[in-house]
């Protein structure tokens, strides 16, 4: 669903990078960003791509 606009790695960049073939993937456990920083990122996405999985 990731379209690479890339507002997930401008808003968490501890947490999601666009790699090479344009797509978003998430480069730590979540919270080198923080939980405020992360939810922003998944509210901020176009595609609503992102998803918080439950423990």
């Amino acid at each position: 669903m990731c379209i690479g606009s890339g507002n997930c790695e401008f808003v968490a960049p501890r947490t999601f990078r666009i790699e090479d073939d344009g797509i978003s993937r998430v480069v730590s456990d979540g919270k080198a960003d923080g939980d405020d920083t992360v939810t922003r990122a998944i509210d901020e996405c176009p595609a609503m791509a992102i998803r918080r999985a439950e423990p």
